[in-house]
């Protein structure tokens, strides 16, 4: 691996295709990686202080300058987290990468001892009793992240304050009470609604819908009184049995027989006497019962009722 930025310097300007790495030089890009995830940047970089214009990253690295090594010409920046602010061990373990294992590349700690020393770090974090996305060391005894904010005037873990989260709680829970004191008071105006004051009645039970929005006009559904259909009913000019069916077909019945007697009339000249008599006699006959019917039917109507 030559990546820039990971390799360390004892392996700079060398044909990396033949020389043999091992576990010592993985434990130096180990540091950087942990560097970059703790602290968000790579640990040789920093605000150049020497003579001249900053040298290239592989010289800062070849030469062992970071913000923490003897005598560095590099500084840390009022935007980089400081080394101080996390556990002791961690700094120590970041001490013995880039400064003591510049020269001695077997002092690096090795990733069994970033596990433990890391886990430890974890084991001693607290919670920042004002914002609750901030955590710190118990050993540094104070919330860096609130002292950043304080002086930069920006949070990189931005948060609602408990304070903040207990106003907000407690409004919540006053407007959710005072809408359910609404909803309750819209259901007893429905079910008070007046059934007598126009001929509009109130329904008997709440729909199961939602109730209406507060201050809306409840909509009701009006009905006609039995009253008014009863007595439109009585205006009608033809009695109601006419409309039955087979009042109908009874009357289409006796035209019929009335147009069979006419046509029989009209062609008398065309049967004999004897022959004329009983079609004639026939026809009325027919007429007659039918009207007996319709006679009958119109009087049973009447009586019922």
């Amino acid at each position: 691996m030559g990546s820039e930025g990971f390799t360390p310097a004892e392996l700079l300007g060398q044909d990396l295709a033949t020389v043999e790495q091992t576990v010592i030089h993985d434990r130096f890009r180990l540091g950087i990686i942990i560097h970059l995830l703790l602290f968000g940047d790579h640990p040789f970089k920093g605000r150049w202080v020497g003579p001249g214009d900053s040298p290239d990253p592989n010289e800062l690295l070849q030469k062992g300058w970071w913000p923490y090594a003897p005598n560095s010409p590099i500084q840390a920046s009022s935007l980089t987290t400081p080394l101080t602010v996390v556990h002791p061990a961690i700094q120590d373990c970041f001490v013995r990468c880039f400064n003591t294992g510049h020269l001695q590349p077997s002092a690096r700690p090795s990733a069994n001892e970033w596990m433990g020393v890391l886990r430890e770090a974890i084991a001693d974090l607290k919670r920042c009793h004002k914002v609750k996305n901030h955590y710190f060391s118990k050993t540094y005894g104070r919330c860096y992240w609130c002292d950043r904010k304080k002086s930069l005037g920006v949070d990189v873990f931005p948060g609602i304050p408990t304070t903040q989260q207990t106003l907000v709680a407690k409004t919540t829970q006053r407007v959710k009470v005072k809408v359910d004191g609404l909803g309750q008071k819209a259901t007893q105006k429905l079910k008070r609604f007046p059934s007598h004051a126009t001929n509009v009645t109130a329904p008997t039970q709440l729909p199961s819908s939602p109730l209406p929005k507060v201050g809306a006009t409840p909509k009701v559904r009006t009905e006609i009184p039995t009253t008014q259909i009863s007595s439109a009913s009585s205006i009608s000019t033809s009695p109601p049995w006419i409309k039955r069916p087979w009042v109908r077909l009874g009357g289409i019945a006796g035209i019929l027989v009335g147009l069979f007697s006419i046509l029989v009339w009209l062609s008398q000249s065309q049967l004999e006497g004897e022959e004329m008599s009983l079609t004639l006699v026939g026809g009325g006959l027919c007429f007659g019962l039918i009207v007996f019917c319709l006679i009958l039917v119109s009087l049973t109507q009447k009586s019922q009722n």
